[in-house]
């Protein structure tokens, strides 16, 4: 057989699946004329099998075909993936009746038609491959060899039902020169089996159809293993619950491995320094636990309290001093009472150190300097530490493990660890000054779970770095004073002296800049149901180090945080949604965006404000001089850096967010140019008490924005101060020409005007009250009567919505309609005070219904049930329950509405 056409394969899928096409056209070599026996073969061929199908010439009238095949495979690696060649011959019998109905055979052996051996190479072939990485509820997609494909499309259903409904489209992304397709499926049930299929395109023309199933996670389980240590405080035993043993002593023993759990006995520890080395991988069913008793709220204490007598300096008022207790060297704690002071870099004024001194107290807040040998503290109010209780740390780390790539199964769940606060200095000429502390530092581990812990006043709090996949962090709480800070304390945190002509010690190691959760690299991340409190950062990564992927943060209440949700750098597939992030400076920080996409959904950001800075630090310089008023501005959304690098930028998707502000620092956006490639905002809303929620800076700088790009769909901009605008734009950077936008319908062409920018895109915009039921913490439904109620546009891939269309907005509405009478019901719940210590009020209104009011903790645990009942003021008593987040649901025959509130005590 001679072969007249060999094309390049056009499909190229799975591992098992469909592979390859191939066109051959051949005749017989004793053929004089010129058509084809078979005038053309198509080879469709997979790992499994290969079929022909066959075109006829007209003098064939049906024809058998019969193969014989090997295949020969080599893989040859790259630098960043291996490739996949597959070399297929393939021996044709192939037996043919004529018109005339003579039968032929052909074979190797004796036929009057002989065929070649029909050998042909695919060549290199990078299939296209889907992977899914499901999550508890979501589950990421990842489409990797897409050649010149352009999009993608994606179906889910869960396994057992039929109807198939559409994601939202992926991103075609890049990563590290590799194009591919990054999405997310949203919304999904824990536990349960999905069914995803892809289709791909390069333009019009489908390419590929591809197919996977997966099954969403089951939340993780804390259950003791066979294998049961038992420790407490002052435990010498034999690890038993009747004779405890010690814990550092247990650690040291090497019997803490895979399948083992240790019990913590109530009391105060104050073991530290432990290490946990991992030369094979542990599983679901041999886990490390390390979990309280049943009822103990077991604490790992790394403060040491001042016994000794604070000594009031004897010229400068207000400043005590004492001698650095034994251990606590340069700690970077130090709390009095339960405020949390800061770490000044000297006594009194050094220019190497900008003149910021404790003596001053100018950065305007109490704080303390701490060296080698002494330790001093100063007050706004000129406390007398002596009438109060003192901390400092006393320790580096509590826990390091050395996972070496493993899977640890590391579980903790129920313990509170406090004040780790003492770095370890680096010498002269190192590339950092110091170590910081923290309490977990884990390190290229997979497969760690935290639950219902606590961490108070530390200065890290968890440190994943190196690679670490498969982490849950869930229902527990974070505390610091940094959030509250202002931008100059922070970042002159890590200003130090210390070189060959000098040191000023008490400058060294007091960096602040740090999260309660540091995550370097890793995949399939979840935070949930957490508590940040007052942190410099939720959560934190590095900006071009370590691709952070699938990463889901739900269901957390962030306030008084610095940057609540830092995702600056390379992330792919993270989606936030449903989380409450109260004052913070910055609510997302994404500065820059690069790589994507993210997703931000269903967030309430509210309690914007400004906020105390230095002459020597960034400011707020607005539309006119500001008069030595340095103040730093609020904004719910960050995204400008100044990056420079080559990593390709990616979109940021915000859908049904709430933004609202208060002060007239407190902006929803602070845009200076767009770092990302796309940026769309879909059914969000954005008010303000007094003034303008949205300010850009520089827009008529048509060099750096004439290509400024922003989509805005059925979005709602408001402000109730009849004489504000929606939008302040300042023209340039150091100049005070602005333009007030006062109308939604105006935005898009003096957006667009001013910038010179045709990628800005406002459409369906609407300008109205969105009549919250309340603004408080938990708050932000909308009242019965509300224009955001079914304004918003359908979303594909987003279905959680009641009614026509979705809400503009966080909170969907919780009027439904009535079962009995076909009317509308809603009603207005209030809680307070929210944040609360011990007692929560539930107010009705007059008009409200009988009611049933339950209580959950973040856990899903249900802590109070009341029967139905009448009236229009409820208390409900929490002193007894744990530090953290609440949801109280308040039903009705017609009507749920559902209130998060948080407790916060020491």
């Amino acid at each position: 057989m001679k072969i007249i056409e060999l094309c390049t394969p056009i499909i190229a899928v799975t591992k098992r699946g469909y592979v390859g096409r191939a066109h051959v056209a051949c005749y017989p070599e004793e053929s004089n004329n010129h058509l084809p026996v078979i005038s053309s073969v198509d080879i469709l061929f997979s790992w499994d099998s290969f079929k022909i199908m066959c075109q006829f010439s007209e003098i064939i009238k049906d024809m058998e075909v019969t193969i014989k095949g090997q295949t020969r495979s080599d893989h040859r690696v790259g630098r960043r993936h291996v490739e996949l060649r597959t070399i297929i011959t393939l021996q044709l019998n192939i037996k043919i009746s004529t018109g005339s109905n003579k039968s032929k055979v052909m074979n190797n052996a004796n036929k009057i038609l002989h065929f070649f051996f029909v050998v042909f190479s695919v060549g290199i072939i990078n299939a296209q491959t889907i992977e899914l990485t499901p999550l508890y509820n979501s589950i990421g997609i990842k489409v990797t060899d897409i050649g010149a494909a352009d999009s993608c499309k994606v179906e889910y259903k869960p396994s057992q039902q039929s109807i198939w409904r559409s994601a939202y489209p992926p991103d075609r992304i890049s990563i590290n020169s590799m194009n591919q397709f990054r999405g997310s499926i949203f919304m999904l049930d824990e536990n349960t089996p999905y069914e995803v299929q892809v289709t791909i395109y390069t333009g019009s023309s489908e390419t590929a159809l591809l197919s996977a199933q997966t099954t969403t996670l089951n939340s993780p389980s804390f259950a003791p293993t066979s294998d049961v240590k038992w420790v407490s405080p002052s435990g010498t035993g034999n690890y038993t619950p009747n004779n405890p043993g010690n814990l550092a002593t247990l650690f040291s023993s090497g019997q803490v491995s895979c399948g083992a759990t240790i019990i913590f006995k109530d009391g105060i520890y104050s073991t530290n320094g432990l290490q946990l080395t991992l030369n094979s991988n542990c599983t679901e069913n041999t886990p490390i636990v390390l979990i309280a008793e049943s009822g103990a709220v077991p604490i790992i204490d790394a403060g040491t309290i001042i016994t000794a007598t604070w000594t009031p300096h004897p010229s400068i008022p207000d400043l005590y001093s004492i001698p650095t207790p034994p251990g606590t060297s340069h700690s970077n704690i130090c709390v009095l009472g339960n405020t949390t002071l800061y770490p000044y870099p000297s006594l009194t004024a050094n220019a190497l150190l900008g003149n910021y001194n404790l003596s001053s107290l100018n950065f305007g807040y109490d704080g303390f300097v701490r060296d080698e040998n002494s330790i001093w503290i100063k007050t706004q109010t000129g406390i007398n530490p002596n009438d109060s209780i003192v901390r400092v740390s006393n320790a580096f780390r509590f826990l390091t493990v050395y996972g070496n790539g493993n899977n640890a199964y590391l579980k903790v769940k129920g313990i509170t660890f406090r004040y780790f606060g003492k770095p370890v200095l680096n010498n002269l000429g190192s590339s950092s000054d110091s170590y910081p502390a923290t309490v977990f530092d884990l390190r290229n581990v997979y497969h760690v779970y935290f639950d219902s812990c606590r961490f108070f006043f530390n200065t890290n709090h968890i440190f994943f770095t190196g690679l670490c996949n498969n982490i849950t962090i869930q229902n527990s709480y974070f505390k610091h004073d940094a959030g509250k800070w202002s931008h100059a304390m922070i970042k002159k945190s890590n200003a130090f002296v210390h070189t060959i002509f000098g040191t000023v010690s008490s400058s060294r190691a007091r960096g602040v800049e740090t999260p309660a959760i540091f995550l370097q690299e890793g995949k399939s991340a979840v935070f949930r149901n957490n508590l940040f409190d007052g942190l410099n950062s939720g959560i934190e990564s590095y900006i071009d180090i370590g691709l952070k992927e699938d990463v889901d943060i739900y269901n957390n209440s962030f306030i008084d945080n610095f940057d609540a949700i830092e995702c600056d750098g390379l992330w792919t597939n993270l989606r936030v949604w449903n989380n409450e992030i109260i004052k913070p400076m910055a609510g997302v920080s994404a500065a820059p965006p690069l790589i994507g996409p993210r997703y931000f959904y269903r967030n309430v950001f509210h309690g914007m404000q400004g906020r105390r800075n230095e002459q020597d630090d960034l400011y707020f310089i607005g539309c006119s001089p500001i008069d030595n008023n340095y103040v730093g501005q609020g904004t719910g959304i960050k995204t400008n850096s100044d990056y420079t690098g080559n990593i390709t930028p990616g979109n940021i998707y915000f859908f049904n967010n709430t933004f609202h502000a208060f002060d007239t620092l407190g902006f929803v956006f602070t845009s200076w140019q767009a770092e990302w490639r796309k940026a769309i905002f879909i059914n969000n809303t954005y008010s303000h008490t007094i003034s303008h929620p949205f300010f850009y800076f520089d827009l008529a700088d048509n060099a750096t924005n004439g290509d400024f790009q922003i989509t805005s769909i059925n979005e709602n901009y408001f402000s109730h101060n009849n004489s504000a605008p929606i939008v302040k734009v300042k023209h340039i950077y150091g100049q005070f020409t602005c333009t007030d936008i006062t109308t939604a319908a105006s935005l898009q062409n003096l957006l667009g005007n001013l910038s010179g920018s045709p990628y800005i895109s406002i459409q369906n915009p609407i300008q109205a009250n969105p009549l919250f039921l309340s603004t408080n913490a938990g708050g932000f439904e909308l009242a019965g009567t509300s224009p955001l109620i079914d304004a918003g546009a359908v979303i594909q891939g987003f279905y959680d919505y009641h009614g026509t269309k979705p809400d503009i907005g966080a909170k969907e509405s919780s009027v439904t309609v009535g079962i009995n009478d076909g009317s509308s019901h809603s009603f207005d719940v209030m809680a307070y005070p929210n944040p609360s210590s011990n007692v929560i009020n539930i107010q009705l209104p007059d008009s409200a219904d009988d009611v049933i009011i339950t209580v959950f903790n973040f856990a899903g645990q249900k802590i109070y049930h009341s029967p139905t009942v009448s009236g229009q003021l409820f208390e409900i008593e929490i002193g007894d329950q744990p530090n953290g987040i609440y949801f109280i649901e308040v039903y009705t025959e017609y009507a749920k509405v559902l209130k998060k509130v948080m407790k916060i005590s020491f």
